[in-house]
C-alpha cells in the first residue's frame, strides 16, 4: 500500500516535530522510502529522508518532492512547494529508515488482509474487524436503507458515551432518527459527495467521518468513522478511502449479496405487484428458503411517502425503517409507493396486531397508507395490491383527516363507482326508487328520506319512527303510503341491497342524493 506524508506524521508524532504539507490528503505517492543522495531535483513519487545538513539551499522543487528531514531544514524547504515533516535533530538515518520501512510492511500487510477477506467472500464486518484498531475510533457501515450491516466498538480500548448508541449488525436506525436526518440539509446533501467529508456534532453529539460507496452510479452504503476516543487527522481521511475502496471492491464481488441485492423473494414480488408471469414452482421454491408458505395468510399495504422524500430520495431509508418494525414481510418500492406484503402465518400476530405497531410510525412520518383485506394464497397477491391502492385512492378523497385506510372501509364505495362507468346514476335505480322521487319532487313529500331510514334500521319500524321523532299513526301511514308509490316487495333480501346500492348511486357525484337517516323529517309534509 502507498503512503503519504499525512498517515506518516500521525504513525510518527513522537518524533515529528513540525511540518508542511501540500495538496491532496487522499493522494498516496509513496512506494517506499529512500535515502536522499544529493539528487538537484529530486522527484515528486517517492519519500526521501535526510539530515538538514546533507540538504543543499538552492534545489530544483518543480515536482513537489517529499523529505522526511531530521532537524530543522533550510527555509527555502518550508517556504516552497516542498512536502517535509521535521524531525527531532537526535535522530539517526538508518534508525528513520527501518521505522519507516516497518511503517511500509504494517500498512502493506493490511491491504493485504483485506484482499484476503474479499477473495473469500468475506461479510464487510470483516473488512471493518481488520480496521478498527487503525482509526482507534467507532467504525460503522450503513445501506442505503439506513441499516446497520455493523457497527464496531472497542469498549475495553476507550470509554464510550452514554449517548452513544451501538445498534446491533442488520438493524435500521430507529424512525424517528430517520425523520430527523432526512430534514437535516447537511445530511441529505452528503448523499452525493465522492470523497471523504466530516459530518457536524449537531445531531448526535459527536463528529463522523464517512465516506459513501456507489454502485452503478448510485450511493448504496456509508462508511463511518465517529469521534468517540480521539480526534480526527489527515491519516484518518487517508485510511478511509483505501477502506472505502475495499468494501465497495467485496460488494461488487458480491460478498455479501444477502445485505445488499433484493432477495429472490424481492424480485418475485415486485413481478406479481407488477402482474407479470411468475412460475409457481420457482415462487413455492423461494418463499420455502425464507421459511413462508404459499398459502399462508398474508394481507397488504401500500404507503404513500411524503413530498419531502420524495424530494430527498429517502423512500429506500423509509421502506427499510417501516420494514424492521415488524418481521414477516417484503417489500417493493415503485416510482411512488412503497408496497409491504406481510405474512401474518409466519409471524403469528394479526393484521390488527400488525397495524397498532406500524400505524403511529406511518402518522409520525406523515405518511397515508391502504391496507388490504387478509387472503390466502401468495400468488394472489395482485389482486390485494390492487384493493390497498383502491382504499389509498378514496380514502384520501373521503378522509383527509386520517392517513390510512382500510378496504373493508370503501368497499362499497368502490362497487358503487365502479358500476356507475359509463352511466348515469338513475340506469341504476329500480323504477319504484325513481317513481318515488317524482313523487316527492311533485308533490313535496320526502318518501326518499323515510325509505332510506327503514332500510339503514334494517325494517325495524319502532327503531326507524324513534330515530325520526315521528308520531307512531303517522309513520305507519306514510310507510303504507309509501310501500303504495314503491310498488315493491321489501321483503325480498335482493330488492333491499339494490335499492340500498341506488341510494349510493344517488350519492354519488351527478346523483340526486337523498338526505342521510340521521336527519329529522319534517313532520308536516304532504303525504
Amino acid at each position: 500500500m502507498n503512503l503519504n506524508l499525512e498517515i506518516l506524521r500521525e504513525d510518527l508524532r513522537d518524533i515529528v516535530v513540525s511540518g508542511v504539507i501540500n495538496g491532496s490528503r487522499l493522494e498516496r505517492p509513496f512506494a517506499f522510502a529512500v535515502i536522499y543522495s544529493g539528487e538537484t531535483r529530486p522527484l515528486g513519487d517517492r519519500l526521501y529522508l535526510a539530515r538538514a545538513g546533507d540538504l543543499p539551499a538552492e534545489i530544483d522543487l518543480e515536482e513537489s518532492p517529499s523529505f522526511l528531514c531530521i532537524g530543522a531544514p533550510p527555509l527555502r524547504y518550508i517556504n516552497g512547494q516542498c512536502n517535509i515533516l521535521v524531525c527531532r535533530d537526535d535522530l539517526l538515518i538508518n534508525d528513520l529508515l527501518t521505522r519507516i520501512t516497518e511503517l511500509f510492511q504494517y500498512y502493506h500487510s493490511w491491504e493485504l488482509e483485506l484482499l484476503k477477506a474479499n477473495n473469500k467472500k468475506l461479510s464487510p464486518k470483516i473488512l471493518g474487524l481488520l480496521s478498527e484498531p487503525l482509526f482507534g475510533n467507532p467504525l460503522s457501515l450503513f445501506d442505503a436503507s439506513m441499516k446497520c450491516l455493523f457497527r464496531i466498538v472497542d469498549s475495553e480500548k476507550y470509554p464510550i458515551p452514554d449517548y452513544y448508541v451501538a445498534y446491533a449488525d442488520n438493524t435500521y436506525l430507529e424512525l424517528e432518527n430517520i425523520n430527523m436526518l432526512k430534514y437535516d440539509r447537511e445530511f441529505m446533501a452528503a448523499n452525493e459527495k465522492k470523497e471523504p467529508a466530516i459530518y457536524p456534532a449537531d445531531i448526535y453529539g459527536f463528529r463522523s467521518l464517512y465516506i459513501n460507496i456507489f454502485l452503478e452510479g448510485k450511493c448504496a452504503a456509508r462508511l463511518l468513522v465517529d469521534e468517540i476516543a480521539r480526534p480526527f487527522t489527515g491519516r484518518d481521511f487517508a485510511l478511509i478511502a483505501v477502506l472505502g475502496e475495499a468494501v465497495k471492491t467485496g460488494l461488487e464481488m458480491k460478498a455479501a449479496l444477502s445485505q445488499w441485492y433484493p432477495k429472490d423473494l424481492d424480485e418475485i414480488t415486485a413481478k406479481l405487484l407488477e402482474h407479470r408471469f411468475v412460475d409457481e414452482k420457482e415462487l413455492t421454491a423461494v418463499l420455502q428458503d425464507t421459511g413462508w408458505n404459499m398459502e399462508d395468510t398474508y394481507f397488504c399495504v401500500t404507503i404513500e411517502p411524503s413530498e419531502f422524500d420524495f424530494m430527498n430520495k429517502t423512500l429506500a431509508s423509509l421502506a427499510g425503517g417501516l420494514s424492521s418494525l415488524v418481521p414477516g414481510n417484503c417489500y417493493r418500492i415503485s416510482d411512488n409507493t412503497i408496497t409491504y406484503l406481510f405474512n401474518v402465518s409466519a409471524v403469528k400476530l394479526s393484521r390488527e396486531a400488525i397495524q397498532e405497531r406500524l400505524l403511529p410510525h406511518l402518522r409520525d412520518s406523515f405518511l397515508r397508507a391502504g391496507i388490504s383485506t387478509t387472503y390466502t394464497g401468495f400468488m394472489n397477491s395482485y389482486f390485494y395490491y390492487q384493493q390497498s391502492l383502491i382504499a389509498l385512492r378514496l380514502g384520501k378523497k373521503r378522509r383527509q383527516d386520517l392517513w390510512y385506510y382500510r378496504f373493508d372501509d370503501y368497499a362499497l364505495d368502490y362497487i358503487t363507482e365502479t358500476s356507475m362507468r359509463g352511466l348515469v346514476p338513475e340506469a341504476l335505480c329500480p323504477e319504484g326508487l325513481l317513481r318515488l322521487r317524482r313523487h316527492d319532487q311533485e308533490q313535496g313529500t320526502d318518501y326518499l328520506r323515510l325509505l332510506r331510514a327503514y332500510l339503514e334500521n334494517n325494517m325495524h319500524a319502532l327503531q326507524t319512527q324513534q330515530n325520526l321523532a315521528m308520531h307512531r299513526n303517522t309513520f305507519y301511514f306514510r310507510l303504507n303510503r309509501l310501500r303504495e308509490i314503491l310498488d315493491m316487495n321489501l321483503e325480498d333480501p335482493d330488492i333491499r341491497l339494490r335499492l340500498t346500492l341506488a341510494f349510493r348511486f344517488l350519492d354519488a357525484p351527478g346523483g340526486s342524493a337523498a338526505p342521510p337517516a340521521g336527519a329529522k323529517l319534517d313532520p308536516q309534509f304532504k303525504a
